[in-house]
């Protein structure tokens, strides 16, 4: 439930150790709002469209922020219905 693209972020500082623990393998990045997706995205249908099938948050469980290719960008910025 609530497995969903919503939004658009932006990374706005480079990584840093998490200030939450003292376990050096855990750090963090600051983040900024872009935009919302005019429509939410859902995990089921990333998971339906061929052109999504390397994408990493379907390939690797419990991720939230990823990495993704242009292709997979425009694909997703259309599948919500979003233009930047």
């Amino acid at each position: 439930e609530g497995l969903a693209i919503v939004g658009i972020a932006m990374v706005v500082k480079e990584h840093y150790q998490d200030p939450t623990t003292d376990d050096t393998n855990w750090v963090v990045v600051d983040l900024a709002p872009v935009k919302a997706m005019e429509v939410p995205v859902t995990l089921a249908a990333m998971k339906a469209n061929p052109a999504l099938s390397n994408l990493s948050l379907i390939r690797q469980g419990r991720l939230s922020v990823c990495g993704i290719t242009v292709d997979e960008f425009h694909t997703i910025l259309a599948m919500g219905n979003t233009v930047l």
